[in-house]
């Protein structure tokens, strides 16, 4: 069988038949490798194509509003974007119902690459109704609210956001929670809030708890600032929540379950559609946390039938402007006289 072995005249290619044989294979792997790299290509886009499908599919299911003509401005794509966000006790698109618990403006500047966000104290008094912006979505809708920041900051705004308590609590609660640090130990006997001094992972029932206390007490003292000083937690914990944010996962499943809890906790106006949010999250990616500054409206203290409000002038308004525009911050304000001295920072 193996006498062939042995032949004294064995088979020896030409230096011309190996190089064909060499081209021939260095062909069957190019085409091994092109085909392989072809179909990997086709899965991934199909795959990115079926999640953009599904993504659009939850894009619909999120309440739309339409604001009366007029009341949100257009803007060019890389021009900085004015969003009035509102955070409510529910969510409605009709006529009276929630409370606006937060009201803010918020300026995204592509740019830049930065973050501005305008807080209304909730005791702040509307010009357009005479009531208190906690008031403000009572008896009233989406382009009443708009209408009301317009008049105290006057600035174009160009979409309207609402989002409800319990959204709050499921988007922090997707995001693995927020971390926090505190300079000092806080706690809230009416609500079970307790927080030591230092970096805190907070889910998205603390963070809650934080942003709505209204008893709060700091290293056991309680807390004076009472609204201003809930609004300044507020925007200690937005910043350090986006902050997070941009950097978390965009993939698919993350994208599906963001878009799930908009659909079920939140109001938009028409104009915010699937494309434009797209775009927002893309900027708001690109915004570094330290490109991110928050304000409150200046105002000062007044009584309006015997209860204590706020009220700002055009002075404040035009200090407002300022921020937005260019993120200029007045010299830091002194704490009201035996207010505990509180800091908190994304950790």
């Amino acid at each position: 069988m193996l006498q062939h072995l042995d032949d004294p005249d064995p088979f020896d290619a030409s230096p011309a038949l190996r190089a064909g044989v060499q081209r021939r294979a260095a062909q069957l792997r190019r085409r091994r490798v092109s085909f392989a790299s072809v179909v990997a290509i086709v899965v991934v886009f199909g795959f990115a194509t079926a999640s953009f499908a599904w993504v659009r599919m939850r894009d619909d299911n999120i309440q739309r509003v339409h604001l009366a003509d007029g009341t949100l401005t257009d803007v060019a794509p890389s021009e900085p974007v004015d969003i009035v966000l509102v955070g409510s006790d529910s969510v409605s698109t009709e006529m009276g119902g929630p409370r606006a618990d937060v009201v803010m403006l918020v300026r995204l500047d592509p740019a830049a690459g930065s973050l501005h966000i305008l807080s209304f104290p909730r005791d702040l008094i509307d010009p357009r109704t005479g009531g208190r912006m906690a008031d403000v979505l009572v008896g009233h809708d989406a382009t009443a609210v708009v209408d009301s920041v317009h008049l105290l900051v006057s600035v174009p705004i160009h979409h309207y956001i609402q989002l409800d308590f319990q959204g709050f609590v499921a988007l922090v609660n997707e995001m693995g929670g927020v971390r926090l640090d505190v300079s000092a130990p806080i706690a809230d006997r009416f609500t079970g809030l307790s927080l030591p001094a230092g970096c805190s992972q907070l889910d998205g029932t603390t963070a809650l708890g934080l942003v709505r206390s209204r008893h709060l007490e700091v290293d056991g003292v309680a807390d004076p600032t009472s609204d201003l000083g809930r609004t300044t937690r507020e925007q200690a914990f937005i910043t350090a929540a986006l902050a997070q944010l941009s950097s978390s996962a965009t993939d698919p499943l993350t994208l599906d379950r963001y878009a799930r809890i908009l659909g079920d906790h939140a109001v938009l106006d028409d104009k915010l559609d699937f494309t434009h949010l797209v775009a927002l999250g893309r900027e708001l990616r690109n915004v570094a946390p330290n490109a991110i500054e928050s304000f409150t409206l200046p105002s000062t203290p007044a009584t309006q039938n015997g209860a204590a409000v706020l009220i700002s002038s055009a002075a404040d308004a035009d200090m407002a402007r300022r921020f937005l525009i260019d993120g200029t911050l007045p010299g830091s304000s002194t704490p009201q006289d035996g207010a505990p001295r509180l800091r908190i920072t994304s950790c």
